[in-house]
Order: C-alpha cells, then sequence, then structure tokens
C-alpha cells in the first residue's frame, strides 16, 4: 500500500500532476483521515512531492465537497475559539459564501 504508492513516485521523479491523478491513484487515496494524516507525514519526511500534492489534493476535495464547519471542525481537530457574536459577524460578513 504506502511503500507502493512511495515508490511508484519516486520512480516518476515526481513529475506526476497532482490534476492528472490516474485511476489508481484517486482509489489509493479515499481512505480515512487518520490514514492521509500519516500517509502525509512519511511523504514529507521522504520528500516526494507528488504524494504530498496527492494527499493535499485529497483533503481539500473533502473540504470543498463537505462544507459543514461542525464537520470539518470534528474532522481535524480544531477547536472553535470564536465566541458567538464573532462567528455571527463572520457569517453576516460572509453571507455571500453560504458556509
Amino acid at each position: 500500500g504506502c511503500r507502493k504508492q512511495a515508490n511508484y513516485h519516486v520512480e516518476q521523479n515526481n513529475k506526476i500532476v497532482d490534476e492528472e491523478l490516474s485511476d489508481w491513484e484517486s482509489k489509493f487515496f479515499e481512505v480515512d483521515m487518520d490514514y492521509l494524516h500519516e500517509l502525509f507525514m512519511a511523504a514529507n519526511y521522504l520528500e516526494i512531492e507528488s504524494l504530498l500534492n496527492g494527499v493535499t489534493k485529497r483533503v481539500g476535495d473533502f473540504i470543498k465537497a463537505c462544507k459543514n464547519v461542525e464537520v470539518i471542525r470534528q474532522t481535524f481537530g480544531i477547536n472553535n475559539d470564536f465566541a458567538a457574536q464573532q462567528e455571527e459577524e463572520i457569517r453576516k460578513l460572509n453571507s455571500w459564501n453560504h458556509i
């Protein structure tokens, strides 16, 4: 799994463009966030840029598809440090965003 993917990216000499992921790669990245985190850490440590791009694209796709602030906070362990009034002001300022 992870080793095979890392070797594939090293052999490709980091020439893979993240927007053009193969079907195999797309399926490879369809894992839970804990596994993606481990994969990210390994790719970062081994400096495999194309693998990092694949992981970050998968996380970005998740966030874009979700559009639910509370689910995103829970998934990534982000604490809400805004007071209710601050959060309401931000929602009003960004009402065009429909989040």
